[in-house]
């Protein structure tokens, strides 16, 4: 009966030892990374836009973003730009350009 106990726990320790293996990992598909060239002015005022973001300067930032929309940014590109102006917008309690700029995003 010991060994029976034993051979149970020992195929149920097997057993979760199996369960507990992972999904084989997705091959890697190799992307281009766009050069320097091919990056588009407004792709380029979005980052800096969004640097100026993160280095809490605002005022410089809506600037920066305003100017990044008016070029052909991507679509999603544009949401990003839209989003964080509604942030700024938000934080400095201009509730009307916020939902505008929300509103934008979500078009």
């Amino acid at each position: 009966m010991g060994s029976r106990l034993i051979c149970a726990l020992l195929l149920s320790w097997l057993a979760a030892g199996c369960s507990m293996t992972q999904p084989k990992p997705a091959p890697v598909v190799e992307a281009s990374i766009p050069q320097r060239s091919e990056i588009s002015s407004g792709d380029q005022l979005l980052q800096a836009g969004l640097k100026q973001y993160d280095e809490g300067q605002y005022k410089r930032a809506a600037l920066t973003l305003q100017q990044a929309l008016e070029t052909n940014l991507a679509p999603v590109k544009r949401i990003v730009a839209h989003k964080h102006l509604a942030f700024i917008y938000c934080t400095s309690n201009r509730v009307t350009q916020c939902r505008n700029e929300f509103g934008k995003a979500i078009e």
